[in-house]
């Protein structure tokens, strides 16, 4: 099952900085959250530690393949099960 459906889904050929975007305004940490439990993790740590306003990109898979579910990630694989 999808995670977030094809309606929250950004197409394929418009590419979006969020964190780079989030950085532009004065005072935001935009922090981009990876592919990966680790870089994830890490992620979380350097905006827990920014004493500020933080926007965290974690990007969302929304196709048909079962390896991208959040139970995939949760036990410790990557979203391409690499």
């Amino acid at each position: 099952m999808d995670q977030c459906e094809r309606e929250y889904g950004t197409s394929g050929s418009v590419q979006t900085d969020y964190a780079a975007l989030a950085r532009s305004v004065k005072g935001v940490r935009g922090i981009f959250g990876g592919y990966t439990p680790e870089s994830l993790l890490a992620a979380l740590e350097d905006a827990y530690e920014y004493d500020g306003l933080c926007l965290l990109h974690v990007p969302v898979y929304w196709g048909k393949n079962e390896l991208g579910g959040l139970v995939c990630l949760a036990a410790g694989t990557s979203a391409t099960g690499v």
